[in-house]
């Protein structure tokens, strides 16, 4: 059986505020337990549900009409540098559209990174799903195991019912095992499919489907998955091959996943990326009209 995963937002408000300029505290503000929600009513689990993620989240304001009207979404998701001002605004915005707000926080080993992010989640304490450092394998693991704790620890004293992600990219066949964290720690595994081309898939297919017919961490799955619809040989777009792989991903490669809880689609413009690692891509699904129809008509399924 399928399911999800819907948090019941409860906002703890605090009734003074403070900005990167005022005092800093010397470890993790915690608030008290009377503004907290018992663990037990956190969550509730119904059928698996949808969501879209989008960098333009972190400006709440540019969340669009078309974002809004999508009444069977029911997770927004960002992307968040660690070293950027936590995103209060999206945990609003979120609230305010009945959404469960998932934030995904790029890899750091500095702890004074980690700290200020958590002092500044304290302060709204509003409870999220957190995906921490997804893992693509480029960070020594011990390392990387203990820096996830140590921020995962901070985290969850700051935000006692927001839970906790850990992903990493299901599209290669390299194991990851060696950089699992403390089970514990974690409520999801998050398995991130962002497919380069909606036409030469084929290897990255296969790898999703051994990946989920081998997994041996048991808990709820959240995929977060996206298809390039531009060709950056030809410079064109590949609008009738993403729609037909959008059908196929939902339709078909959805259900091999073992205790789905969560879809999330990539829904990101990354044509003008200055990074010398990423090739101009364009993922995004709402500026598309057939796109958005595809996306629309199978999530309403």
């Amino acid at each position: 059986m399928k399911k999800t995963i819907i948090i019941t937002i409860l906002f703890s408000l605090l009734l003074t505020s403070c900005n990167d300029n005022e005092k800093k505290e010397p470890a993790v503000f915690v608030n008290s337990t009377e503004n907290s929600l018992p663990a037990n009513e956190v969550l509730t689990e119904i059928s698996y549900e949808y969501g879209l993620s989008s960098q333009r989240f972190t400006d709440a304001d540019n969340i669009t009409l078309t974002e809004t009207k999508l009444n069977n979404i029911s997770y927004y998701s960002v992307n968040v540098d660690i070293t950027e001002p936590f995103p209060s605004n999206f945990l609003l915005k979120c609230f305010s559209e009945s959404k469960t707000p998932v934030i995904t926080v790029s890899y750091s080993e500095n702890t004074a990174d980690m700290i200020r992010f958590a002092n500044q989640a304290a302060k709204i304490n509003i409870p999220a799903i957190y995906d921490i450092f997804p893992c693509y394998g480029d960070v020594e693991s011990s390392k990387y195991k203990t820096d996830f704790s140590n921020f995962v620890s901070l985290i969850k004293r700051a935000s006692p019912n927001s839970k906790i992600v850990w992903s990493f990219n299901s599209l290669n066949n390299i194991s990851y095992s060696e950089y699992l964290p403390d089970k514990n720690q974690i409520d999801f595994l998050g398995l991130n499919c962002i497919f380069t081309s909606p036409y030469d898939s084929i290897d990255e297919i296969q790898s999703f489907k051994n990946i989920c017919e081998n997994l041996s961490i048991q808990k709820p799955v959240i995929v977060k998955f996206g298809v390039n619809h531009f060709d950056n040989y030809e410079h064109t777009y590949m609008i009738e091959g993403a729609e037909k792989f959008i059908e196929y991903f939902y339709s078909d490669l959805c259900p091999v996943v073992p205790d789905l809880a969560a879809v999330i689609y990539f829904d990101e413009n990354m044509l003008n990326t200055n990074s010398n690692y990423i090739k101009p891509c364009d993922y995004s699904i709402l500026t598309e009209p057939e796109l958005n129809s595809a996306f629309a008509e199978i999530t309403n399924k």
